[in-house]
C-alpha cells in the first residue's frame, strides 16, 4: 500500500463528515511519512474543527518548515492562530497566503474576519470587498461585510450587504440574525424582533439570536420579554456564560445592582478568560471591586492575543477598580491607556469639527429664515433633553418622566436618521441640504419621526427624546417641530469631561478619548449651544447639574413651569421609577440625589492639566 492510500481514505471520510475516521487515516499517513505535508495540513484542519487549535499550530508549522511557500498551509495556520486568539499571528499568515496566491476568496474573507476581530473594521471592509470582486455570489462574505459596516456605523450599507446575502441564500439563520442586528443598531426594534424570530425558526438553538432578541427587547424597554428569552436560553444551556453577562446588564438597568453583580460573577466563573463580564462588574456603581476581582483583571495584562476591544475594556475596568480603592495614580494610568487605544483608531480633528459645526449653524439659520408657513398644532409636546454626555441628562430625564403626563423614548437615533433623510429629500449632504428643505420636506420629516414612536407612548401629553448629542441638531429639530422645547443640561466642565474620559464611550466619539480633545470639543459644544440660544431664546432651558443636586425641588419647579405642567411630588422620588435606564448612569439614577459627583475631579487635578488648559476660561 502506498502513502497516498490513507490520504485518499481520510479525504473520503472528511467529505462525509466522519472526522474521527478521517483523523485515524491522516495520522496513519503522517506516521508512515513524517514529511507528508498534505497529511500534516489535513490533520491540522481536523484539529481546528474539533477544538484543538494548539495541536493544529504544531502540525501545520511542521508542514511549513518543509514547504514554506505553501499558500494553503499559511491559510490553515492563520485559522488555527485565530481560534487560539493570537490575532496578530493569524493576520500575518493570512497575508502570507494571499501574497503567495491571491486568487482564493476564502482567504480574503478569513483576513477580513481577523481584521474585524482586531478592531480594524475599515481594513476588514477592504478585504471583504476584494473577496467579492472575485466572487460576488459568496453570501457568507456579504454577511461578514455587513458586520464590519455595522462596526463603522454605516447601517444603510450594512443593510444592503446582508440583504444580498439573504437574496443568495434565504435559508441561513445567521443571515437573518445579521439583518436583525442591523435593524437593532438603527433602533428599528420591531423589524429586528421579527428577523431574530425568523432566525430562530430556522435554528431554534441559535443562541446568538436569542441573545440578540433579549437585547432588542431590553432596548425597546420590554424587560419582561427580555427576561423570558434569557431564562429560556439559560434553561437550554445552563453554562452559557454570555447569557449571564447579558442578563447582568438587564438586571443593572432594572435597578437590581446586587443581582447584576451575581450574574457577572457567574459569567466569570463559567468563562474566566473573557474580559467583558469583568469589565461590567467593575462598572457597577455603589460597590467596590474586591482584591481578587482586581487580580483577575490584572492577569489579563500579561495575556497575548487580546483584541483591541478587550484591551480597552480591560483598562477601563482597571481604572474603575483602582478608583474605588482610592489608588488615584494607578486609576488614571489605566484610563489613559484605554483612551490611548481608542484615540489611535479615532483621532480628533478640532479644525474639521469646527468647520462642520459652523456649517450646521449657518444652514440651520438659512432654513429658519425661509420657513414661513404656520406650523400645524401638535397633539403633544415634544421635549429634547440635550447636552454633553454625563452632564445630568439621565437624571433630568428620570425626574421628568416620573411625571404622570410625561413619557420618555430614552436615547434614540431618530434625529441622526433625519439628517440622512435630508440627503434623500434634497440631493445635498447634511448640513448643506438644510438650506434646500421645502415646507413639504419638513412635513415628511415630522411624519416619519412621529411614525417611529411606539404606540405605548400614545397617551402621554409630553414626549421626551433624551439623546444628549442631539445638541448638534437643535436647528433641524426646531424647524421640524416648531412647538418643541429643549432642556439643555450643563455641568461643571472639568467634572463633565473627566466623567466621559473614565468611561468606554463609543470609539467613533473621537473627542472622548483624549483630555485635550475633550476640552476643545467642550468649547465647540458651548459655542454651538450659544448659537441655538440666540436663535431660539424662549425654547431652550438650561438645567445645571450642581443646582439640581443642591435643590432638586427648585429645579423641578423650573422644569414644570417651562413645560406648562403642574408640579407632582413623585418627581422628587425619581429613583423609585421602574423604567429601564439604558445609559452608564443606570445605577446612579436609582439612588436619591447625592453630591459625590460634584467636584469629583479634584483628587485627579495633577493629571488633568491638559484638559484644564484646553478648556481655558470655560472651565
Amino acid at each position: 500500500m502506498t502513502n497516498i492510500d490513507p490520504l485518499e481514505a481520510g479525504l473520503q471520510c472528511y467529505q462525509r463528515g466522519d472526522l474521527e475516521a478521517a483523523e485515524k487515516h491522516f495520522r496513519q499517513s503522517v506516521s508512515r511519512d513524517s514529511s507528508n505535508i498534505h497529511g500534516l495540513n489535513l490533520l491540522g484542519m481536523i484539529c481546528i474543527n474539533t477544538g484543538r487549535p494548539d495541536e493544529a499550530v504544531e502540525l501545520i508549522t511542521r508542514a511549513l518548515e518543509i514547504k514554506p511557500d505553501d499558500a494553503q498551509a499559511h491559510s490553515n495556520l492563520g485559522l488555527a492562530y485565530q481560534r487560539i486568539g493570537k490575532l496578530e499571528l493569524a493576520e500575518r499568515h493570512f497575508r502570507e497566503s494571499i501574497d503567495l496566491d491571491a486568487t482564493k476568496p476564502v482567504v480574503w474573507n478569513s483576513l477580513g474576519n481577523v481584521l474585524r476581530e482586531r478592531g480594524q473594521a475599515a481594513d476588514a471592509v477592504k478585504a471583504y470587498e476584494s473577496t467579492l470582486k472575485a466572487n460576488g455570489n459568496y453570501p457568507e462574505c456579504w454577511a461578514n461585510l455587513s458586520k464590519a459596516l455595522v462596526d463603522l456605523g454605516e447601517y444603510e450599507r450594512a443593510f444592503q450587504a446582508v440583504s444580498r446575502a439573504l437574496q443568495i441564500d434565504p435559508t441561513v439563520p445567521d443571515f437573518h440574525n445579521q439583518i436583525a442586528e442591523v435593524f437593532r443598531k438603527g433602533s428599528k426594534f420591531n423589524q429586528a424582533i421579527s428577523a431574530y424570530k425568523k432566525s430562530l425558526e430556522l435554528n431554534p438553538s441559535l443562541y446568538e439570536s436569542m441573545l440578540g432578541l433579549a437585547t432588542v427587547y431590553r432596548e425597546s424597554e420590554d424587560p419582561e420579554s427580555a427576561l423570558a428569552v434569557l431564562n429560556r436560553l439559560i434553561e437550554l444551556e445552563p453554562r452559557h456564560a454570555k447569557a449571564y453577562t447579558v442578563l447582568g446588564v438587564l438586571k443593572e438597568q432594572m435597578g437590581e445592582a446586587e443581582a447584576a453583580a451575581d450574574c457577572f460573577k457567574r459569567s466569570i466563573e463559567l468563562a474566566p478568560d473573557v474580559v467583558s463580564p469583568h469589565w461590567h462588574l467593575s462598572q457597577i456603581k455603589g460597590r467596590k471591586s474586591t482584591g481578587d476581582e482586581i487580580l483577575a483583571l490584572e492577569r489579563f495584562q500579561g495575556l497575548d492575543g487580546l483584541s483591541r476591544q478587550d484591551r480597552k475594556h480591560l483598562y477601563f475596568g482597571l481604572g474603575a477598580a483602582y478608583d474605588q480603592q482610592g489608588q488615584v495614580d494607578k486609576a488614571f494610568a489605566a484610563w489613559r491607556t484605554a483612551n490611548q487605544l481608542k484615540a489611535e483608531d479615532f483621532p480628533f480633528d478640532p479644525g474639521k469639527r469646527r468647520q462642520h459645526q459652523d456649517r450646521i449653524v449657518e444652514h440651520s439659520q438659512r432654513l429658519a429664515a425661509k420657513l414661513t408657513a404656520k406650523p400645524a398644532q401638535q397633539a403633544r409636546q415634544l421635549v429634547f433633553v440635550v447636552g454633553m454626555p454625563r452632564s445630568g441628562t439621565s437624571l433630568t430625564d428620570q425626574i421628568l418622566s416620573s411625571h404622570t403626563s410625561v413619557s420618555s423614548l430614552g436615547e434614540v437615533g431618530y434625529a441622526d436618521e433625519m439628517t440622512m433623510q435630508v440627503k434623500k429629500l434634497t440631493g445635498q449632504h447634511y448640513p448643506k441640504g438644510l438650506s434646500h428643505l421645502t415646507e413639504e420636506d419638513i412635513r415628511l420629516l415630522r411624519k416619519d419621526f412621529l411614525r417611529k414612536v411606539d404606540a405605548k407612548h400614545a397617551e402621554s401629553k409630553v414626549l421626551l427624546d433624551k439623546t444628549p448629542l442631539n445638541f448638534q441638531h437643535v436647528g433641524l429639530l426646531a424647524a421640524v417641530f416648531p412647538g418643541a422645547r429643549f432642556v439643555h443640561c450643563r455641568r461643571n466642565p472639568i467634572d463633565n469631561c473627566f466623567s466621559i474620559f473614565k468611561l468606554a464611550f463609543a470609539d467613533d466619539q473621537d473627542y472622548a478619548h483624549d483630555l485635550t480633545a475633550l476640552g476643545q470639543h467642550y468649547r465647540l459644544y458651548g459655542e454651538m449651544m450659544d448659537a441655538w440660544k440666540a436663535m431660539y431664546p424662549d425654547r431652550i432651558l438650561d438645567v445645571v447639574y450642581e443646582d439640581t443636586v443642591a435643590d432638586i425641588e427648585s429645579q423641578c419647579a423650573r422644569l414644570v413651569d417651562f413645560l406648562d405642567l403642574s408640579f407632582e411630588p413623585r418627581m422628587l422620588e425619581f429613583y423609585a421609577s421602574e423604567r429601564l435606564v439604558r445609559t452608564p448612569s443606570a445605577s446612579q439614577v436609582r439612588q436619591p440625589i447625592y453630591k459625590s459627583s460634584v467636584q469629583a475631579w479634584k483628587k485627579y487635578e495633577k493629571h488633568l492639566q491638559p484638559l484644564i488648559s484646553a478648556l481655558g476660561e470655560n472651565k
